[in-house]
């Protein structure tokens, strides 16, 4: 049971951090088109 929770809590992180990184990624490419759409 230990195994399976331990389990559980490393795939909801690694979720956790690849959504961020997804977010991450977007709000990056959206600052640098507003970044070249202003210059």
């Amino acid at each position: 049971m230990t195994l399976t929770s331990n389990n559980y809590k490393v795939t909801d992180i690694n979720t956790l951090i690849f959504i961020y990184l997804q977010h991450f990624l977007l709000f990056y490419c959206n600052y640098k088109s507003d970044n070249i759409d202003t210059v």
